[in-house]
């Protein structure tokens, strides 16, 4: 995985003709986008489809999503669909992506999400307003539609937000739309300056390429105007990743300290710590730390970041 900058795919949705007794090859060879050994279990179908697994990928010990596959369902007429979601995105190695979903029989892209991370707030969601007045999102001579979504109250009244901002330029369902949003504040660290550009590619009325997925720079700069300017401040992959885990990890510090902090306090002045810990732990990665980061090994970094800065900011009150 590249820590260079620049536009990131941060969602993956593919359909292509399947023959269910092709699974095992299928998972075989999706391996290799990843260089890991993988496990399918049942799910539930997405979509629209009749069955689904879970892809997990086997990462120092620990299963953790790397995507789900859906198939069966008579609307289907055959087909199946592989659905890649951000979390996982920054373990696949997108060139052997590419080669494997482009073998794939009448393999399409049904949507193809491309980012770039500002983490020093290099633009943001008020900038991306501005470029909307001076038209600069304006496409074959039409302006995109707007609309804006989540904390903008205290900003109106001078201050700053406190659990993000998102402005939406254009409509996803159409194809094509850009989200510009706090992804810092949003993920729960109300300091954060982190602002993501992002544009929603669907297949409606177009054919998505598969350079996509070795390219987005030059996707994601076509997609509006205003575009080029934040690809060249664009923020590494690496950092991204680590980023959304300090903060992922640090709200659940908050929240444990708020729901069983004073149940361990009890329990701590009978039972030697480490003892407590060991027993109650569960030895498995929850859903809501990012894949990437396990599979990136950056997830005993962040934890050690954000321990040590949650516990600069709350102390041992």
């Amino acid at each position: 995985m590249s820590g260079q900058g620049g536009a990131i795919v941060d969602w993956c949705t593919c359909t292509f003709e399947f023959d269910p007794e092709s699974f095992g090859g299928l998972v075989n060879a999706l391996s290799f986008t990843v260089g890991l050994p993988l496990q399918a279990v049942e799910s539930a179908a997405l979509r629209g489809f009749l069955d689904g697994r879970r892809i997990h990928a086997f990462v120092d010990g620990e299963f953790v999503h790397l995507a789900t596959l859906c198939w069966g369902g008579e609307s289907q007429r055959g087909r199946a669909m592989l659905d890649v979601p951000g979390a996982a995105c920054g373990m696949v190695d997108w060139p052997a992506m590419r080669d494997f979903l482009e073998s794939l029989p009448e393999s399409r892209l049904t949507r193809v999400d491309v980012a770039v991370d500002l983490h020093d707030g290099q633009w943001t969601v008020d900038d991306a307003m501005q470029w909307v007045r001076a038209g600069d999102f304006n496409c074959s001579g039409r302006n995109p539609s707007t609309r804006i979504d989540g904390d903008w109250l205290p900003v109106l009244d001078g201050g700053k937000s406190r659990e993000g901002r998102t402005l939406y330029v254009g409509k996803a369902r159409n194809g094509k739309g850009l989200r510009v949003y706090e992804k810092g504040r949003q993920l729960g660290d109300q300091a954060s300056e982190w602002n993501r550009f992002e544009v929603q590619f669907g297949n409606r009325d177009r054919v998505l390429p598969f350079e996509m997925l070795t390219d987005p720079s030059r996707f994601f700069v076509g997609a509006y105007p205003a575009l080029e300017r934040v690809l060249a401040a664009a923020g590494e992959r690496i950092a991204t990743i680590s980023n959304t885990a300090a903060i992922t990890i640090g709200r659940i510090l908050t929240w444990v300290k708020a729901s069983a902090g004073k149940w361990l306090h009890v329990l701590a002045s009978e039972v030697d710590p480490s003892e407590l810990v060991e027993a109650v732990r569960v030895s498995a990665v929850p859903r809501r730390v990012q894949s990437s980061a396990v599979g990136a090994g950056l997830l005993p970094e962040a934890v050690r970041r954000s321990f040590e800065e949650w516990k600069s900011w709350h102390g041992n009150g």
